[in-house]
């Protein structure tokens, strides 16, 4: 497609997700996501796609889609990729492809990036049962963001381990105001 038709097909998608038709967004999303992935819509369009196949609960074909992706797009796009891919893992259990594709999105040039890859990792600690390792993962991210959604995330996360472990005393001056 050229691209002022990629961008209307992407335009309409984004209308069609917001009325809940996710079969004409997804048909929209393919059509994008189907066009040059040296072109930012096409990636863009292909993010869209495979989150709306997670809610979908269809991640089989979001991890394809954005591991076929990943080989084709300029290097600087592929941490972005990375992050998202690495979330498909983690809800397909997938731990080991989930730590390569976080470590992959840890070489994003922007530290909300990294510290959503490195909130991503502890993640997958957690999903393995190494809370010792997801608190220091967690511990970073609080510290290394200023972007709230994520610090708040990374703090969490800290008090559940704090519960998890039997340190009450902990999580409740984490999750205390």
């Amino acid at each position: 497609h050229p691209a002022h038709e990629s961008e209307a097909l992407f335009a309409s998608g984004t209308c069609y997700v917001r009325l809940g038709d996710t079969d004409q967004a997804i048909g929209a999303m393919r059509a994008v996501a189907a066009g040059d992935p040296q072109r930012p819509v096409t990636v863009n369009g292909s993010l869209a796609l495979a989150d709306l196949y997670r809610r979908q609960h269809r991640s089989d074909e979001a991890a394809a889609l954005l591991s076929d992706l990943i080989g084709r797009v300029p290097r600087d796009r592929r941490p972005q990729l990375c992050l998202r891919l690495g979330a498909v893992q983690l809800d397909q259990g997938n731990a080991t492809h989930a730590i390569e594709s976080f470590t992959c999105a840890l070489q994003a040039p922007e530290a909300d990036a990294q510290a959503a890859a490195l909130a991503g990792l502890g993640d997958v600690q957690m999903f393995l049962g190494r809370y010792d390792q997801a608190e220091i993962l967690y511990q970073d991210v609080a510290e290394r963001t200023d972007q709230k959604t994520m610090s708040a995330y990374a703090t969490y996360q800290l008090g559940r381990i704090q519960l998890a472990v039997g340190r009450v005393d902990d999580a409740i001056d984490t999750f205390g105001p």
